[in-house]
């Protein structure tokens, strides 16, 4: 994984290749943020429902998700990670256009002033792996920093929306997750950051610093929704 640290790579911040991390959500090993967003949705039954739907092999993509994961591959993990992602996808899957938005993306995400300081120290897709009250949890990271903590990449609409597709879709819990499985395993509440990207012609990008009261509550609604699995 891409690493532009002059730091030693933190032991719990461990390298897995993205197939077997996801192959451990499947087969119900791990809590992931996305299991926990059905647990929040729908509880014990959608947790459930989605699990099974796993383990009869179905797939939840969408051309929404492929230009993500060609964007994130691209900025957080360089050329060769976004090439080999588009191997992954048989090129089939995205059209001209969209490689060349991923890749525009990510560099308008390195020139950004704030954006590019998050990602010129720190480390691509770290997976942590703990225990969250009794259950065993994972996550894979967009980006740590040793400074500014945990940095999510999203793409998105428009950023004139962004402030409510946080809500919308879960964001600030996923970040509380990632946030919480840290702090188990080194013992501090670490920063939380976005780095946001239109999906545009002319992209506009946007650093938002989360407060951390925000995934305090987010953290308190977590907790509820995976003490409910362990019940």
């Amino acid at each position: 994984m891409k690493t532009t640290s002059n730091h030693a790579r933190p032991d719990w911040l461990m390298i897995e290749p993205e197939a077997g991390y996801h192959a451990k959500t499947h087969r119900g090993e791990f809590l992931s943020s996305g299991l926990l967003k059905e647990a929040l949705r729908g509880g014990r039954f959608a947790y459930q429902a989605k699990l099974t739907a796993y383990g009869a092999g179905e797939t939840f993509d969408s051309r929404a998700f492929r230009i993500g994961r060609l964007v994130h591959a691209a900025t957080l993990e360089g050329y060769e990670a976004y090439e080999r992602e588009l191997v992954r996808q048989g090129y089939a899957g995205t059209t001209m256009t969209d490689q060349q938005l991923a890749r525009m993306s990510a560099e308008l995400v390195h020139a950004d002033r704030l954006a590019g300081s998050l990602l010129a120290d720190g480390w691509a897709e770290g997976v942590v792996e703990t225990t969250l009250h009794g259950l065993p949890c994972h996550a894979r990271i967009d980006w740590f920093n040793p400074y500014a903590g945990i940095v999510d990449l999203k793409t998105t609409r428009s950023l004139d929306t962004f402030e409510a597709d946080m809500i919308r879709y879960g964001y600030l819990h996923q970040l509380a997750f990632y946030r919480a499985l840290v702090e188990v395993v080194i013992g501090i509440a670490v920063p939380c950051k976005i780095i946001a990207i239109e999906k545009s012609v002319y992209p506009r990008v946007k650093v938002y610093n989360i407060d951390p009261a925000r995934i305090d509550a987010a953290a308190a609604e977590n907790t509820r929704a995976i003490k409910e699995l362990v019940a």
